[in-house]
């Protein structure tokens, strides 16, 4: 029988008999190497949780959390979004769409709400808001926070100074970056945001590298909404170029002492929003 089977495979029958003659694994015989190591294998008992602990709830979406709470630099809520739609893979016109906007309208039954969604409406000319102390930031950050699990939405805005600030002409509407900010981000590997010190329209000028913040695009020359359908964090939003620069000439002008000290007071103003143990509560020094 061997020299049939041999003979009907003369290009590797007999190799392969003489490795089943072994007893090779392929046999269903493991050789006594092979036993040994199978013998030597650990199998662990299983695992069983303990009946008095429960697993915690899952969120809806990421438990992403936001950069730079309490401290100058902290990251707008806009800026958040698009990192969020951005850590699911989709747009933010995807994620505003068919996530968000239906939810905060359920949610919050208010006039505002009940043309978003509709052809004739858009969502961007109106983002900038969320930034701010308007009742839509408290809306969106209760969704949110219901969404995504994270307790310290409320200070990526301006809402823990509602009774102190005005809104009037808090916001800018337009995006305004730093292409050095941008820049170290990226050379440190850290996820690119915007600070919502950028988003305060008062402050033109960053605080940490001198530069007057830039409002157009060097690329293709256009203003960019705060939030818009392909907005991506550190890249135009028109031509998807990476925004950030390594080296930009510091500001020179007569006054960039005094703009530099404004921006770093406000800066300051958000760094104040602070962390107790219990949770994420702020307590400014003012209420003291």
């Amino acid at each position: 029988m061997f020299r049939r089977l041999q003979a009907s495979h003369p290009r590797g029958g007999g190799r392969r008999n003489k490795a089943v003659q072994d007893g090779d694994v392929h046999s269903g015989m493991p050789s006594e190497s092979r036993r040994s190591h199978v013998a030597d294998r650990v199998v662990y008992p299983a695992w069983d949780p303990p009946a008095n602990r429960s697993l915690p709830a899952r969120s809806y979406f990421y438990y992403l959390q936001p950069v730079g709470v309490g401290s100058a630099q902290v990251e707008s809520l806009t800026s958040y979004l698009t990192r969020l739609a951005e850590a699911h893979n989709v747009t933010p016109n995807v994620l505003l769409n068919r996530e968000l906007l239906w939810k905060v309208r359920e949610v919050f039954r208010r006039h505002a709400y009940r043309d978003m969604g509709k052809p004739e409406c858009t969502f961007v000319y109106k983002s900038h808001t969320l930034n701010g102390v308007a009742q839509r930031s408290h809306d969106w950050v209760s969704v949110l926070r219901d969404l995504t699990g994270v307790q310290s939405l409320e200070f990526l805005t301006m809402t823990a100074w509602s009774q102190i600030l005005s809104a009037s002409r808090l916001i800018r509407r337009y995006r305004v970056w730093c292409p050095c900010c941008y820049e170290d981000q990226r050379s440190s590997n850290e996820s690119a945001y915007e600070p919502l010190l950028w988003s305060i329209q008062q402050v033109s000028v960053c605080p940490v590298h001198k530069t007057t913040l830039k409002d157009r695009c060097p690329h293709c020359g256009q203003a960019l909404h705060v939030l818009s359908a392909k907005s991506r964090p550190g890249y135009c939003c028109r031509c998807q170029h990476w925004l950030g620069m390594k080296e930009v000439a510091p500001d020179n002008s007569s006054d960039a002492h005094a703009r530099i000290t404004a921006a770093a007071g406000i800066g300051e103003l958000l760094s104040l929003q602070k962390i107790d143990c219990l949770g994420w509560n702020i307590s400014p020094d003012y209420a003291r």
